[in-house]
């Protein structure tokens, strides 16, 4: 009866480790594709950042270069906008639609530039602060910190 029990424990010993290898590839996995996300944000938060300056600029412009500025933002929007976070996103959609505000005013109102102002302001503000270190876990902060 002694060798079964040998055998047994060695079969449970090596579940064990594969158990164990398995749980430690797969965190390690995680963590590989969380730092890959992070990257992703940080591009596109940076493309929101660029697409909220261009808008701003055109706030001035015709309606013809608000109109082909704002097709280019939609176009770019429909690719990338959920890599944004919900904060940003919901303040670049209210500058879009500050700046769509903006066409065929005649002369455009005080009150309407203003909104469309302090949307861009508030979008500009919440694309840089969006990208924070929020997207990575404590571990990979952690980790980050110890590799330095």
């Amino acid at each position: 009866m002694e060798p079964w029990i040998g055998v047994v424990g060695i079969v449970i010993g090596v579940m064990l480790s594969e158990v164990v290898r398995w749980l430690r590839d797969r965190g390690e996995k995680q963590e590989k594709y969380r730092v890959m996300l992070y990257e992703k944000r940080l591009e596109i938060h940076q493309q929101a950042f660029t697409w909220l300056r261009k808008l701003a600029a055109v706030t001035m412009a015709s309606d013809t270069e608000k109109r082909e500025v704002i097709s280019k933002v939609d176009e770019w929007w429909n690719s990338n906008c959920l890599y944004l976070d919900d904060e940003s996103r919901e303040a670049m959609l209210d500058a879009i639609s500050g700046v769509e505000g903006l066409i065929d005013l005649s002369p455009p109102q005080a009150e309407v530039k203003r909104t469309a102002r302090l949307a861009l302001e508030k979008a500009l503000s919440s694309v840089m602060h969006g990208i924070g270190m929020k997207h990575l876990d404590k571990a990979i902060k952690i980790k980050s910190e110890t590799q330095s």
